[in-house]
């Protein structure tokens, strides 16, 4: 939310097969500015070249918590930039039988 514009649009999409949950959130932000963002984007405390990211609140921590949470859950976790505009974060995690 912190990178999308005021009136802007994030998208949250869901997937659930026999084998695994597809979830992914997409926004009209600017998206990731560098391909080092790309890179860096799950470390942690990485906030790219946002100057105003703490200022907001932000600390570079929650993408660095999920990839753990969802690796732990046998899943994969990617972030991407949209062709048009904003960035896309997409997990899988596979489903178990109980």
């Amino acid at each position: 939310m912190r990178y999308t514009p005021e009136g802007g649009r994030i998208q949250w999409r869901i997937e659930i097969t026999e084998q695994q949950v597809m979830m992914s959130i997409t926004d009209n932000g600017a998206g990731f500015a560098q391909p080092q963002d790309l890179q860096q984007a799950f470390k942690q405390f990485y906030q790219g070249n946002h100057s105003s990211s703490r200022q907001k609140g932000h600390s570079g921590l929650g993408l660095y918590i999920a990839k753990p949470l969802i690796q732990h859950h046998g899943g994969q976790i990617c972030a991407e930039n949209n062709p048009a505009c904003g960035a896309t974060v997409r997990f899988t995690i596979p489903l178990q039988d109980t």
